[in-house]
C-alpha cells in the first residue's frame, strides 16, 4: 500500500486513463469501420460482380454476426487465462488475415466463410476495450465510454467517404477489402502492445487519477464489485435488457447496411447515398457523446429510451422518402438515426454495468450480445427478402418500427436487480 501511494503521489501530467480512452477510440474506429459501416459499400459491387442476390449477400453479415456472438461467449474465459491484450492482438490478427483474403474472392462460399471467420476476431474487440475503461474510471463512466464510442460512429463518417469515394470507384471493391485488412494490424496491434493498461493499478494508480491518501475508504480493486453471471441470468433486467438488444439489432443493422442500395434503388447518385450513410456517422459520433453525457445526468434506462425514440423517429422519415426528396430531408433522417444508434454504446455498457456490477462485465455483455447478435443477423436478411420479393423496403422499414416500440417497453420495464441493490454497490442512475 505505501507503494502505491508513493507512486500516487508522483504522477504528474496527463492521467493515463485518458490514454486509454484515446486508445479504445481508436480501436473502435477502426473495427467498426471494417465490418459495420464497410459491408454497404460493396453491396452493389458485388451484385454487379457475379449476379448474387441482395439476400445471398446479406446472408454474409448474418455469419459474421453469429460468429460474433457466440465467439464472445468464449471471451471472458479466455481473457481470465490469458488476459486481455493477447486476446485483442489475436483477434486482431484473425480480421487482418480474412479481409485481405476477401480481396480475392471468387465464389459465395468463401465470402460466406471469411465473414465468419472475421466474425470470431471482431468478438474479441468490443467488449474487452469498454471493460478496460470501466476499470480506469469509477466516476462519470457514461463521459468516458461515450467518448471512446465516438471512435464507431467517426468510422462511419470516413469509411464510406474513403471507399465509396475513393477507393472502390478507383481501383475496384478488391482493393477496398484490402484496405480493410491492412488497417486493424497497421493500427490495433501497436495500440494494445504499447498503450494499453488493463487496470490503474498496473501503474500504481487509482481509477480517476485519484491521490490514495484522498481515496483511503475506496475500494483498490473495483473489479471485484458486481454479480457473477449466473447470479446475473436470473434476473428480470438480463432478459428485459436482452430483449431490448434482440428488437434493436433487428432494425438497426438492417437499416444501415441496406439504406446505401435503398437509395441507389429509388435513384440517388452513389455519393449522394455514401454520404447519407456519412451523416449517420457524424451524428452517431455526436450521439455517443452526448448520451454519455446523458446517462451521468438521468441514468442509462431513459437515456436508452430517448436514444431509441430518435431512431423510431428516423425511420418514419425514411418511410416518406421518394426520388424528388431533398436530401437535406436525407440528412435529417441520418443525423436522427446516427444520434440514436450513438446511443448505444453507452447505455448498454452503462445498463449492463449499472446493473450487474464489473466482476463479470465481459461475460454478461458477452452474452447479452448474442441477443443482439440474433437481432442484427435477421434483420439484414428479412430486410433482402422483403426487397427481393416485393422490389421494395417499404414493408421492411415499417416492421422496424414495430421492434423499435418493443426495444422501448423492454427498456422502460428494466429494473435493478433487488440482489445487486442490496450489496450496497449497486450504482446509482442504472
Amino acid at each position: 500500500m505505501a507503494q502505491v501511494e508513493a507512486a500516487a503521489r508522483k504522477k504528474t501530467g496527463i492521467f493515463y486513463g485518458y490514454w486509454i480512452v484515446a486508445a479504445a477510440f481508436l480501436i473502435f474506429f477502426v473495427n467498426s469501420g471494417c465490418s459495420f459501416y464497410s459491408f454497404g459499400l460493396f453491396v452493389t459491387p458485388l451484385e454487379k460482380a457475379f449476379g448474387w442476390s441482395r439476400s445471398s449477400i446479406m446472408l454474409a453479415t448474418t455469419m459474421l454476426n453469429i460468429a460474433q456472438g457466440f465467439g464472445g461467449l468464449f471471451v471472458g474465459r479466455v481473457i481470465g487465462r490469458f488476459g486481455m491484450k493477447p486476446v485483442l492482438i489475436a483477434g486482431t490478427i484473425v480480421v487482418t488475415i480474412c479481409f485481405a483474403l476477401m480481396s480475392g474472392i471468387n465464389n459465395l462460399w468463401q465470402f460466406y466463410l471469411l465473414y465468419g471467420i472475421a466474425g470470431i476476431g471482431l468478438s474479441t474487440t468490443f467488449a474487452p476495450p469498454s471493460a478496460i475503461i470501466l476499470n480506469w474510471f469509477q466516476r462519470r463512466r457514461g463521459l468516458y465510454i461515450g467518448l471512446a464510442g465516438i471512435g464507431l460512429g467517426f468510422a462511419g463518417v470516413v469509411m464510406p467517404l474513403l471507399l465509396s469515394g475513393l477507393v472502390i470507384p478507383g481501383l475496384g471493391w478488391r482493393a477496398g477489402y484490402l484496405m480493410l485488412g491492412i488497417m486493424p494490424s497497421a493500427a490495433v496491434i501497436p495500440l494494445t502492445l504499447f498503450v494499453i493498461k488493463e487496470r490503474p493499478q498496473d501503474m500504481g494508480l487509482l481509477p480517476d487519477g485519484d491521490d490514495v491518501v484522498a481515496e483511503r475508504e475506496a475500494s483498490v480493486n473495483p473489479a471485484a464489485d458486481g454479480l457473477k453471471t449466473r447470479e446475473a441470468l436470473k434476473t428480470p433486467a438480463f432478459w428485459l435488457i436482452a430483449i431490448s438488444g434482440i428488437a434493436y439489432g433487428f432494425s438497426t443493422q438492417a437499416i444501415t447496411l441496406n439504406q446505401v442500395p435503398h437509395l441507389e434503388d429509388i435513384g440517388y447518385p452513389i455519393l449522394e447515398a455514401a454520404s447519407a450513410l456519412g451523416a449517420v456517422g457524424v451524428g452517431s459520433s455526436l450521439g455517443k457523446f452526448c448520451f454519455g453525457v446523458i446517462c451521468d445526468f438521468i441514468g442509462s434506462r431513459w437515456a436508452r429510451v430517448i436514444g431509441l425514440g430518435f431512431q423510431l423517429a428516423a425511420v418514419a422519415i425514411l418511410l416518406t422518402v421518394g426520388p424528388a426528396t431533398p436530401l437535406a430531408i436525407i440528412w435529417t433522417y441520418s443525423i436522427l438515426l446516427g444520434l440514436g444508434l450513438g446511443s448505444w454504446v453507452p447505455t448498454q455498457t452503462l445498463q449492463v454495468s449499472g446493473n450487474f456490477g464489473i466482476a463479470d462485465y465481459v461475460t454478461i455483455s458477452s452474452l447479452i450480445g448474442i441477443f443482439h447478435v440474433l437481432g442484427g443477423s435477421t434483420g439484414p436478411l428479412f430486410a433482402a427478402y422483403i426487397h427481393d420479393t416485393q422490389g421494395t423496403y417499404q414493408l421492411a422499414f415499417i416492421s422496424f418500427t414495430v421492434m423499435y416500440g418493443f426495444a422501448v417497453l423492454a427498456t422502460i420495464l428494466t429494473r435493478q436487480p433487488k440482489s445487486y441493490r442490496s450489496t450496497g454497490k449497486g450504482q446509482i442512475g442504472h
